[in-house]
């Protein structure tokens, strides 16, 4: 999976959603759950740093990954623990869910747990909000990138009509849903039709050249 936090412009895009869905919550201590966060901290030090008043952020993955996490970043406001997001455990706890390009299990299944256990963590009115990758995206990032060799490499592991990447070299599967795939497994998970909204970040973006 490729890292998309450092990406100045989506998490422009994510801390602007995250506000919005603040104001639709009554006053009090913003609760925001990153699940799947990986070691970097930069999303979850930048929300911290730009939600007013500041949040409080729980970081889940991997125990090992959320034990280095914690290392890394230290920030009385960012708290790191192990937790499987396909049954985190949490009911009604969280303002917000902030997903960054993680629902790419290999066994959707597992991708459909997750977005059930998103929507359980939320409290009523709260949103789930997230990069979710299309199988178009790698495609588009295979066309676009500028390095041929590497286009081409990307473009071996795109299995489209599965809906999967698949990397032979490290026998490693990731599932990519279409987007018409992503709101049924949305509606399926419990969110309403009327409450789910998507725009398209093009894979142009120089952050990919």
């Amino acid at each position: 999976v490729f890292s998309i936090t450092p990406d100045q412009g989506v998490r422009d895009r994510t801390i602007q959603e995250i506000k919005h869905t603040l104001t639709e919550i009554p006053a009090g201590m913003p609760r925001i759950l990153l699940p799947a966060c990986g070691t970097a901290g930069i999303l979850e030090r930048d929300i911290a740093k730009r939600i007013s008043p500041q949040p409080q952020i729980l970081c889940t993955d991997f125990q090992s990954v959320a034990d280095l996490a914690r290392a890394r970043n230290t920030n009385a406001a960012i708290i790191y623990e192990g937790r499987d997001s396909r049954d985190l455990g949490l009911n009604a706890a969280v303002d917000a869910v902030v997903v960054m390009n993680s629902v790419v299990a290999p066994e959707k299944a597992d991708n459909d747990r997750m977005l059930k256990s998103f929507h359980k963590a939320l409290v009523p009115g709260g949103a789930l909000i997230g990069l979710f990758p299309t199988i178009f995206c790698a495609l588009d990032v295979s066309l676009t990138i500028k390095n041929p060799d590497i286009g081409k490499a990307i473009s071996g592991c795109i299995e489209l009509e599965q809906g999967m990447i698949v990397d032979t070299a490290h026998d490693a599967r990731q599932a990519f849903y279409t987007p018409l795939q992503l709101r049924a497994a949305l509606l399926e998970a419990g969110f309403m039709p009327q409450d789910i909204k998507m725009d398209i970040l093009f894979m142009d973006r120089p952050y990919f050249q």
